[in-house]
């Protein structure tokens, strides 16, 4: 007997994980992409030599889905440091995890941004988080990351010190109105594991995701709609208009003679909030690869759009010092659809339905806004057409 045909349209990362399980459960997959290649919004370009991903992405090692469908190894991953480098009060403090970063135990310990009661209720919040199973973290919580925050008694001061920056620059929103459920999560994976960067750059997940798909036709520059194909199934694997809104970024990459950061695998967070840098980092002290020998690609991402190369340099000054005058614009990267919003409204329920009339659908506005969100909303597509027509689930 015939095996079933599935369509594919859309080749980002939950396109790619839907056809990789439908092509273990034994069907025929033809996968379009619009575009010239797959990984949708999570794509590197090469310019000059240096590795410039669509915005500032990273790769946390402990998302489930990821762990069970790419090869960590191949992927050549290189980890940052667990913690980061705040602006506040116009000085740089350190904040990191002493048990995974004991060089920085004593900047910590001393850093002004967390009191001794912020740092109970840290502990608080970590064993809140590692005591549960992830399926509850994105059950339980409700309201907003800030309430969240308000009910483990974290005060105003590391809120706006070190939540607001660094979460805002992982949700794209810095008044952290995205759930306390998706809030809980992420936490949890960064318990877990690390963030990391490819040596390839972001993209090569994707391109791992593709290259391991033996019998599936991926077709790109192929524009189509359901109605255009023929096939027992249909899958739409690109944005649909259950989003109601996207968060957008802003990603200034420079090339420099040598690191602001002196080589420290810590993201820079503006803990002031003066300026639109909302964080920086730079990527070649973490994966050599993202630069030319001998050269620091320098990575300045904001909240929301920001087009005045003049204000983001004013900033870097600020911080850095007149060395950042000899930096190199290499490309300003700006993402207007980068991440859905998921306010708490947004994420019940959290894995939303993957049948849509006569058609399948899946992306990580489906699931949690985020590359764990497309894989498991590609899988969960993928069981869904399997359940339908038969195959292996």
């Amino acid at each position: 007997m015939a095996s079933k045909r599935v369509a594919i349209i859309g080749g980002g990362v939950a396109g790619l994980a839907c056809a990789t399980y439908l092509e273990r459960g034994g069907f025929d997959v033809l996968l379009h992409e619009a575009d010239d290649r797959v990984g949708g919004r999570v794509r590197t370009d090469i310019v000059d030599g240096f590795k410039l991903d669509r915005g500032f992405q990273v790769h946390l090692t402990a998302y489930p889905e990821a762990r069970y469908l790419l090869d960590y190894a191949r992927l050549g991953l290189r980890d940052f440091l667990p913690g980061a480098k705040i602006r506040r009060g116009k000085m740089w403090t350190t904040v990191a995890d002493p048990l995974r970063a004991p060089s920085k135990i004593f900047s910590t310990a001393v850093s002004p941004v967390a009191s001794f009661r912020d740092k109970i209720a840290l502990l608080e919040l970590w064993k809140w988080c590692k005591t549960r199973d992830l399926d509850a973290l994105l059950t339980d919580p409700t309201g907003s990351t800030v309430d969240f925050l308000g009910k483990f008694g974290m005060s105003e001061n590391i809120i706006e010190g070190f939540f607001r920056p660094f979460y805002g620059g992982i949700f794209l929103e810095n008044e952290l109105t995205t759930s306390a459920k998706k809030f809980a999560f992420t936490f949890r994976m960064f318990a877990d594991g690390v963030a990391a960067l490819p040596a390839e750059g972001i993209e090569a997940i994707p391109r791992q995701l593709a290259a391991n798909l033996k019998r599936t036709d991926i077709r790109t520059g192929s524009h189509v709609d359901a109605s255009d194909v023929n096939a027992d199934a249909v899958v739409l694997a690109m944005p649909t208009d259950d989003v109601s809104r996207w968060h957008a970024t802003s990603a200034w990459y420079f090339a420099a003679e040598a690191s602001p950061m002196r080589g420290e695998k810590l993201i820079a967070l503006d803990g002031d909030d003066d300026g639109p840098v909302n964080n920086l980092c730079v990527p070649s002290d973490v994966q050599p690869s993202y630069a030319p020998d001998g050269r620091a690609l320098v990575c300045a991402s904001t909240v929301g759009i920001h087009e005045d190369e003049a204000s983001v340099r004013a900033q870097l000054r600020q911080w850095f010092g007149v060395a950042t005058d000899q930096w190199r614009l290499l490309r300003a990267v700006h993402v207007h659809k980068a991440l859905p919003a998921q306010p708490d409204d947004r994420m019940t329920p959290v894995a939303k339905p993957v049948r849509r009339d006569d058609v399948y659908v899946c992306g990580d506005s489906h699931d949690t806004a985020s590359l764990n969100g497309a894989l498991a909303s590609g899988r969960r597509a993928a069981q869904a057409v399997m359940a339908d027509l038969g195959g292996a689930a």
